[in-house]
């Protein structure tokens, strides 16, 4: 463990960026009534609390009606392309490594499984219980995770009883959020570069990578070393 001064709380709400958010008011429904119409069904994202999600899938007017029931106060939310029931989709997908995504699947008898970051053993069919089931009524979508990557077809934030709009969402990650996001790109075999930031422990050493955010440190065990020399002669 090292301790790191800091000039102040990476929470300190000071320091959030907000953005003026669109309310989810009726106009928004109605958005969302006509993209059910065209689409046949839609994706809805709430986001309650952090990164606390829950999700509903809505194919008419009675499914907004009982959605909006149930939501909670100053939750965000996202309108996303309906989820598929072609497994060979969502596999392909999950197999390209696009982007950092969650993984969305639903039960047949409509309820959601808990979402999941999307990593490529889940796009595998040859296996006894396969993550993307091809069986009748599984539907699963691909929603992106990363601000960045995030284009979805309708976004509002709801607001208070009397209709005014009071939530505001933060923008910017803090930390630790940037830690984990950092953190859930990497996978099983990716070479990242870094440099030494201690010396060499009867176990190992700590690297500092360089693609990582600030109080990210790799450690790089005794055995999994080794040294060889560079093309101008110095050693590695």
């Amino acid at each position: 463990m090292f301790v790191n001064h800091v000039a102040s709380s990476p929470y300190d709400p000071a320091g959030d960026r907000v953005v003026d958010d669109r309310a989810a008011d009726e106009a928004f429904w109605t958005e969302v009534a006509g993209l059910i119409a065209d689409r046949g069904g839609v994706l809805l994202e709430e986001c309650h609390l952090g990164n606390a999600y829950r999700w509903y899938r809505l194919t008419d007017e009675a499914d907004i009606r009982s959605t909006r029931t149930r939501l909670t106060p100053r939750a965000r939310l996202a309108v996303w392309p309906d989820l598929s029931e072609d497994a060979e989709e969502v596999r392909a997908g999950i197999a390209r490594r696009e982007r950092l995504a969650w993984l969305v699947r639903q039960h047949p008898n409509g309820r959601f499984h808990p979402e999941c970051v999307a990593e490529p053993q889940m796009a595998r069919a040859d296996v006894p219980n396969p993550y993307v089931s091809a069986a009748p009524g599984h539907r699963a979508a691909l929603v992106p995770v990363r601000e960045v990557d995030r284009r979805p077809l309708s976004t509002g934030v709801l607001p208070d009883a009397d209709g005014v709009l009071r939530a505001r969402w933060r923008s910017n990650e803090t930390a630790a959020e940037e830690r984990h996001t950092f953190l859930a790109t990497l996978r099983i075999g990716d070479i990242v570069t870094g440099v030494v930031a201690t010396g060499l422990h009867d176990v190992g050493v700590f690297v500092d990578p360089d693609c990582a955010p600030d109080g990210v440190l790799g450690f790089l065990r005794t055995p999994e070393m080794s040294s060889s020399r560079s093309p101008d002669g110095s050693s590695r």
